[in-house]
């Protein structure tokens, strides 16, 4: 079989969906079916070096067409009749006569795509591939965007307004769809409800036999990309300066464009000298030796695949209950607790109770066995169900 992945973005910056798209490649690859990528970009775009974990993979790139109209007019305009906002038929029947027509169209978290496959398949009727689509972030971004963006904000509401009209129609295209996460499969179903969702989940890379032992004092850990309109590190800072006990370290590990700027929010809480700024590790947890309890204060997520990573290593895990992924992962009192998103007060209670010691976890060979439900081996199961595999 032949499996395509269409995305806007060519994947020059390491993070879960990069991750767990390497695994779905592994995985096909080494049982016989062909895999590739294709990579829509805006014109003008120079692809960076793909990240290593997709290094082995085929990958294409595209520069999608530049309209002569203003962008915004010609936006509205494909959007009002019901077309693809991309415009990348021409791109999408190219790479098929180029490369050959697969069996899977899978379209990873960019909807927009979807009606340019549709619109291909109606040119090529005996080419008869079916269109998936697998969210990784996209609709849960969307729905919080536009939850929390006022009517003052009119020309951002709009757009937003639009994007999401784009997306009833665009999503309908998909034959079905693969679902990380239930938060996912719920949104997926408001936009159609006849839509045909099947649950994979995401996989953790592996299940490690090295146990990250627990501190005498507490030790946190944050890991993942320093972008605070998605991953809010600035409400877990402030969450940290406002604890009663100061006998307390955080570890961060990752890079990302507000990385200088947190930086000096930490030093601005007083609380600088407590936190190790440890910058992007392959290996994040292969670096931690002790660890109380990762941290994740994310506004909203996919699937949340750190969460399943620390737990794959025994460490319990505290996170926002965002749309969406935690509240599959966390086991309250086993493997995690949940606060609701955006509650400073519970946050900061939350984390008091965990350094008095108020607050059990199971032992780390117990956190381990819950990461199992999201084995490679387990996923795999799951994708040849959702996908026909044989």
């Amino acid at each position: 079989m032949h499996y395509v992945v269409y995305a806007l973005n060519d994947y020059s910056a390491y993070g879960g969906e990069a991750k767990v798209l390497s695994i779905l490649g592994n995985l096909l690859t080494k049982n016989g079916h062909h895999f590739r990528i294709v990579s829509l970009l805006p014109r003008g775009h120079i692809p960076k070096p793909i990240v290593n974990w997709l290094s082995s993979f085929p990958v294409s790139y595209y520069s999608l067409p530049k309209t002569s109209r203003p962008e915004r007019l010609h936006w509205l305009s494909r959007i009002f009749w019901k077309r693809s906002i991309l415009n990348a038929f021409e791109i999408v029947l190219d790479d098929f006569h180029r490369n050959g027509f697969p069996d899977y169209c899978i379209v990873c978290t960019d909807f927009e795509i979807l009606p340019d496959l549709a619109r291909a398949r109606e040119r090529e009727p005996s080419r008869n591939f079916k269109i998936v689509y697998w969210d990784h972030i996209k609709l849960p971004a969307l729905h919080k965007m536009l939850k929390n963006c006022g009517f003052l904000n009119f020309y951002r509401k709009l757009s937003l307004e639009l994007l999401s009209y784009a997306a009833k129609f665009s999503l309908r295209k998909a034959d079905l769809h693969l679902a990380i996460s239930s938060g996912i499969r719920e949104l997926i179903l408001k936009y159609d409800q006849k839509a045909d969702v099947r649950m994979v989940y995401n996989p953790v890379p592996n299940i490690s036999e090295k146990l990250v032992k627990k501190p005498n004092t507490p030790k946190f850990l944050y890991v993942g990309r320093l972008q605070d309109d998605h991953k809010n590190i600035s409400f877990l800072l402030k969450g940290l300066s406002l604890l009663k006990s100061s006998d307390w370290q955080l570890s961060v590990i990752g890079t990302g464009p507000d990385e200088l700027k947190l930086k000096e929010l930490g030093n601005q809480l007083a609380i600088g000298h407590k936190i190790n700024w440890l910058g992007f590790q392959n290996n994040p947890f292969e670096v931690v030796e002790e660890c109380t309890a990762l941290i994740l204060t994310s506004r909203f997520e996919g699937f949340g695949l750190v969460l399943i990573e620390a737990n794959a290593h025994g460490i319990p895990v505290i996170s926002s209950n965002c749309l969406a992924g935690p509240d599959d992962v966390v086991i309250e009192g086993v493997n995690g607790y949940l606060y609701p998103e955006g509650d400073l007060n519970n946050f900061v209670n939350l984390l008091e109770k965990v350094i008095r010691g108020e607050l059990s976890f199971a032992s780390s060979e117990e956190i381990v066995e819950t990461a199992s439900r999201f084995s490679v081996e387990n996923y795999y199961e799951r994708l040849k169900v959702a996908l026909e595999i044989q």
